[in-house]
């Protein structure tokens, strides 16, 4: 099992924030040797990776036929991280409004194939 210290899940902030970004729910930004990447749970191959050592910095990914800009502000290691996100592409004209903040919850378990469904009572 990963180090709970290195993985974060995406959670779309609560609304007044648009719930466009509930479209990111449960990817995991993960701590790997040469910087950070995005993936699905489970998946084998990340949506986006960057080479960058620490927060800030950005991914571009394409998922559920809209281009993201996910921006992370911080990712401080066993603790919640922040950040924001921007549909640049894929949205339509009087659709979702295109920007919106997420918390990057620590200790997702990018690895975990059941994902969301885990029980923090080991906390």
């Amino acid at each position: 099992m990963p180090s709970q210290n290195d993985t974060w899940n995406f959670k779309n902030n609560p609304p007044p924030n648009p719930s466009a970004g509930d479209h990111l729910n449960g990817l995991h930004i993960k701590k790997n040797p040469d910087g950070y990447e995005i993936k699905v749970p489970g998946a084998n191959n990340p949506l986006a990776s960057t080479n960058v050592a620490q927060p800030p910095f950005d991914f571009t990914v394409r998922y559920g036929n809209r281009t993201w800009n996910i921006h992370v502000e911080t990712l401080p290691p066993g603790l919640d991280g922040a950040g924001k996100w921007h549909i640049s592409s894929g949205s339509q004209p009087g659709g979702d409004p295109n920007d919106g903040d997420f918390k990057a919850q620590a200790g997702a378990g990018a690895d975990d194939d059941e994902g969301e469904a885990k029980s923090s009572a080991y906390a």
